[in-house]
């Protein structure tokens, strides 16, 4: 049995580890925000959706199947929830099936076996009524794969078969095994055999009845009762093995099925809160890798929204086909605010969530990377410049060609000179090796650089600057200026207008 929820043709894979820089991709756009409103509290939950988004899927086929069952999802919520609780339940068979038992001998393992297998059974007629009662509300291939799978593979008579065998496992009509004596008189060919019904019936029992051929171990024959044990333990080692693995098997789908449906409750909880907080989204369509495509209306930072708890301002971003974005303007005007926004925007995306924003298509990505200016390092390993050096040539060795670096106030650690001589040499070579780039600077030569390069045409967006104290954070087309803003900033801190 498989789950195919999250793959058309799979089960979802997370024991891969996360690329590397996930970690300071994740910090960089904020996205522990995201995470903790997906989880409402479930650890679990939190575990899926944060490797679900550090893993993004590269090929539109699964992404618009996650959008499809996330439809089903959205439509008819109990059904989730109700499968939620049939797994939740199921995996904790082994803590409910007296564990401390297992392990001791072989024939506590085989009944630690039959024990979980017993409860496992329970579950799986509660998975069947809950499928049954919502088979017909679901129109995606991946909830049908499960509909399909469970009435396959879960009829009655899989069930009343799998009863039975617990049933005789358990060894209620007695131990019964065969074994022969080779010449040395040594016990070979233990075999557990099935056990008679008439067994179990233990009162009507004639002792005058016994077989003529018999064997008993006297009361204080301590040798006799170990060796008694030992055959009865290698009659039902092997047994018990198996049992075991069945019901690993069984409880493997199930741990499938709860990790597969964490992803989907996780976005029907940013449904709810960002329903709560006022702001929209949408499921995005997409287009193929190498496809630098980036239409998007009223484009916002989720993280903003959870953070603050009020809507944030939204911006309009088009792409057309252009692989590199350059963001200048006014300090605190939206900039950072708007690369976090995107770089959120892809990662859902391509995990298969709901966006934020009103309408959106891209073009899918191989991987996303972030470079963000850091404070001094506070052991004095490195200097500013030197530690943006290193994490920009760690980037270097692990983009691929049609990734998406984000890139904000790179090498601002330096002057304006050096830093403009060294960054477009870097944005370059990412471009050429077909690495779309997002780029917020205050550098203007370096923006100035790039507007003038007619081999790599780019998109250019301003943050304008404000006439009063309130500032808009809308992002409008516009060249770079060659102003640094330092009006802006003296205005801010001092509290009163620049001289000329």
């Amino acid at each position: 049995m498989d789950v195919r929820l999250m793959h058309p043709d799979r089960a979802l894979d997370l024991a891969a580890p996360e690329p590397r820089g996930s970690s300071a991709t994740a910090a960089d756009l904020e996205l522990d925000l995201l995470w903790d409103a997906m989880a409402a509290g479930d650890a679990f939950v939190r575990s899926v959706v944060r490797a679900v988004t550090l893993r993004p899927a590269t090929d539109e086929a699964t992404i618009a199947h996650r959008h499809a069952v996330l439809a089903d999802c959205r439509a008819d919520p109990d059904l989730v929830a109700e499968l939620e609780a049939v797994t939740a339940r199921a995996v904790t068979a082994e803590r409910r099936a007296a564990s401390w038992l297992f392990g001791r001998t072989p024939q506590m393992a085989l009944r630690h076996a039959v024990q979980v297998l017993g409860l496992l059974a329970d579950d799986l007629d509660e998975l069947r009524a809950v499928v049954e009662r919502h088979a017909g509300r679901v129109r995606s291939a991946g909830w049908q794969h499960v509909v399909a799978t469970v009435r396959r593979d879960l009829d009655d008579a899989y069930l009343a078969e799998l009863r039975g065998q617990v049933d005789h496992l358990a060894l209620q009509d007695g131990l019964v095994a065969s074994a022969h004596l080779d010449v040395g008189g040594t016990v070979t060919g233990v075999v557990l055999r099935r056990g008679r019904p008439e067994n179990r019936r233990r009162l009507r029992h004639n002792p005058l009845h016994r077989p003529t051929l018999s064997w008993t171990v006297p009361d204080r024959d301590e040798g006799g009762f170990r060796a008694l044990g030992e055959l009865q333990d290698r009659a039902v080692a092997a047994v018990a093995v198996v049992a075991l693995r069945a019901a690993e098997h069984v409880q493997s789908f199930f741990d499938a099925l709860r990790t597969e449906l964490a992803f989907y409750r996780a976005c029907l909880n940013l449904d709810a809160v960002l329903a709560e907080r006022g702001v929209t989204t949408c499921l995005p369509a997409t287009r193929p890798l190498g496809e630098a495509t980036l239409l998007a209306d009223a484009v916002y930072d989720p993280c903003l929204v959870l953070r603050t708890g009020r809507p944030a301002v939204a911006n309009d971003v088009r792409l057309d086909g252009r692989a590199l974005l350059v963001v200048t303007g006014a300090n605190h005007g939206g900039k950072s605010t708007l690369l976090r926004a995107l770089g959120v925007l892809q990662l859902m995306a391509q995990a298969g969530m709901p966006v934020a924003a009103r309408a959106c298509t891209l073009g899918l990505v191989t991987g996303v990377h972030t470079h963000w200016a850091r404070e001094e390092d506070a052991e004095l390993r490195h200097g500013k410049l030197d530690e943006e050096l290193v994490r920009m040539s760690a980037i270097v060795e692990d983009v691929r060609p049609g990734a998406l670096l984000l890139s904000n106030e790179s090498f601002s650690s330096t002057n304006e000179v050096e830093g403009s001589a060294i960054a477009p040499g870097v944005v370059r070579a990412l471009l050429d090796a077909g690495v779309r780039v997002h780029l917020v600077t205050h550098l203007y030569d370096l923006a100035s650089d790039l507007l003038h390069d007619e081999s790599r045409p780019g998109v250019f967006l301003r943050a304008p600057r404000q006439s009063d104290a309130a500032a808009s954070y809308r992002l409008e087309p516009g060249e770079p200026l060659s102003t640094s803003f330092g009006r802006d900033l003296y205005e801010r801190v001092f509290g009163e207008p620049a001289s000329a």
